[in-house]
């Protein structure tokens, strides 16, 4: 599931640093691969924490999601320590430390709906026959 887009990341950062850390060809644009992979990689660490508690994909981003998507990804495009802000590795961490508040059950992601494909939330009920043996029936063992 893809917490955020490209799109997300201009608006919280900025074209000017997604072309900064993106660019890697020099023509102006973010190389798609280098922000699929840096996204991609993303979703992969909020899953492996989020899995624990909820049934993912989950049916809605919470937007806690997709800044935490945001801030690895950004860190994760930085192919160089040159490139890595104190800023950058400060909200890298945070995203971090978010993801595992919310493995731990320390943090909510609030009222977030079931998947469509999830398993269901309440007991198991089984039902069958009347038993044919148990313990006051004269045929069962003592």
């Amino acid at each position: 599931m893809a917490y955020a887009t490209n799109q997300d990341i201009i608006d919280r950062y900025g074209e000017d640093q997604l072309l900064i850390l993106a660019d890697r060809d020099g023509d102006g644009a973010a190389d798609a691969e280098v922000t699929s992979r840096a996204l991609a990689d993303a979703d992969s660490e909020i899953d492996l924490h989020l899995a624990k508690l909820y049934d993912l994909p989950l049916a809605t981003v919470p937007s806690v999601l997709v800044q935490v998507a945001v801030d690895i990804a950004i860190y994760r495009m930085c192919n160089n320590d040159a490139l890595v802000t104190e800023e950058i590795r400060t909200r890298y961490k945070d995203a971090r430390n978010t993801l595992r508040g919310i493995a731990k059950g320390e943090t909510s992601l609030g009222s977030v709906p079931e998947s469509s494909g999830g398993t269901a939330s309440g007991p198991a009920i089984v039902s069958g026959p009347p038993r044919v043996f148990g313990r006051g029936s004269g045929g069962g063992l003592r």
